[in-house]
């Protein structure tokens, strides 16, 4: 008869714990890439959502939600990461380019040590792969300057999945609206 465990093995809290930091790399990366600052905090789940999805990146658990791919999972480790000092968030009056209803808006700023590590998982990457670390700079460097709107018009025409059956008709009007086809 095999032997049951009483618990988690080592193993088990290893595998957790570098899941963890490769959420948290990415996270940094994402904050490098952006310059050390994020409008919104939509905006910052619709950027690691891509690039998670189209560089391999970050191991989120997304679902779809109203206004998009939401992670709780990404939003506890923000939470964690501004406890620890490395990342602040301020609250200010949306853009016309921010405009999703999230007011007050609140924008992420990356401490120097964040934006490091960032830069250093960056670094990495381009070593392990020249074309996901450019594919990366691009992803975040667009879903951080067009308009949110735009953003999701984008993920939602890749991703279906990602959107909720009642706001079918929304994104088909962004998607018109910006000229993006099927």
């Amino acid at each position: 008869m095999p032997r049951r465990r009483s618990g988690p093995t080592a193993s088990f809290y290893t595998k957790n714990f570098l899941c963890f930091m490769e959420k948290r790399n990415a996270i940094a990366m994402v904050f490098y890439l952006a310059g050390g600052v994020v409008r919104g905090l939509a905006r910052l789940q619709y950027v690691v959502y891509l690039l998670q999805k189209e560089v391999g990146l970050g191991g989120f658990w997304f679902e779809p939600r109203r206004f998009g791919p939401w992670s709780i999972e990404l939003e506890g480790a923000l939470a964690t990461l501004e406890q620890e000092g490395l990342l602040s968030v301020r609250l200010e009056e949306p853009g016309p380019a921010d405009a999703l209803g999230e007011r007050p808006l609140r924008v992420y700023v990356a401490s120097q040590a964040l934006v490091e590590r960032g830069r250093e998982e960056f670094k990495k990457l381009v070593k392990r792969d020249q074309f996901k670390a450019y594919l990366a700079r691009h992803l975040v460097a667009i879903g951080v300057a067009i308009p949110l709107s735009r953003l999701l018009a984008y993920i939602y025409l890749k991703y279906p999945k990602a959107v909720p059956h009642a706001e079918k008709e929304k994104v088909y009007l962004w998607r018109r609206q910006y000229g993006i086809v099927a």
